[in-house]
């Protein structure tokens, strides 16, 4: 079984005016994973949806892992419902990095590729935050 490089727990509210923010994250992974050649499993909770918005569905796939839930739910809620998932699949297991990017958060070009290469280089390094 190939090791995550990075697996990423995002939630969003889907009534809160973020949808422009959530796709620009998920544009910026996918274009890390196409240029860094990165094994990423991104799981993302959608809060206050049924369904996966028409905008969101071309990322859909075993990269982005969505989930819906029709109410809101607190952030640590969130986090472990996505995470007992990830258990569940055998991602967490899997995952070299865990981060929690916000819905409003994206990556610059290089970024995950470079602090791949910074955990590898030195063994001492456990945690970096930003």
């Amino acid at each position: 079984m190939r090791t995550i490089d990075y697996l990423l727990f995002t939630t969003c509210d889907m009534q809160g005016n973020r949808l422009d923010d959530l796709i620009r994250l998920l544009a910026s992974i996918q274009r890390e994973i196409n240029q860094g050649a990165l094994n990423v499993r991104h799981y993302v909770l959608l809060q206050r949806a049924t369904a996966i918005p028409e905008e969101l569905k071309s990322f859909v796939s075993d990269t982005h892992v969505f989930t819906c839930v029709d109410h809101r739910l607190s952030l640590a809620r969130a986090r472990n419902l996505m995470m007992a998932r990830a258990r569940r699949d055998g991602s967490l297991q899997q995952a070299a990095i865990c981060a929690f990017p916000d819905d409003d958060a994206w990556y610059p070009e290089r970024v995950l590729k470079s602090f791949r290469e910074l955990f590898s280089s030195d063994a001492d390094i456990g945690m970096i935050t930003c």
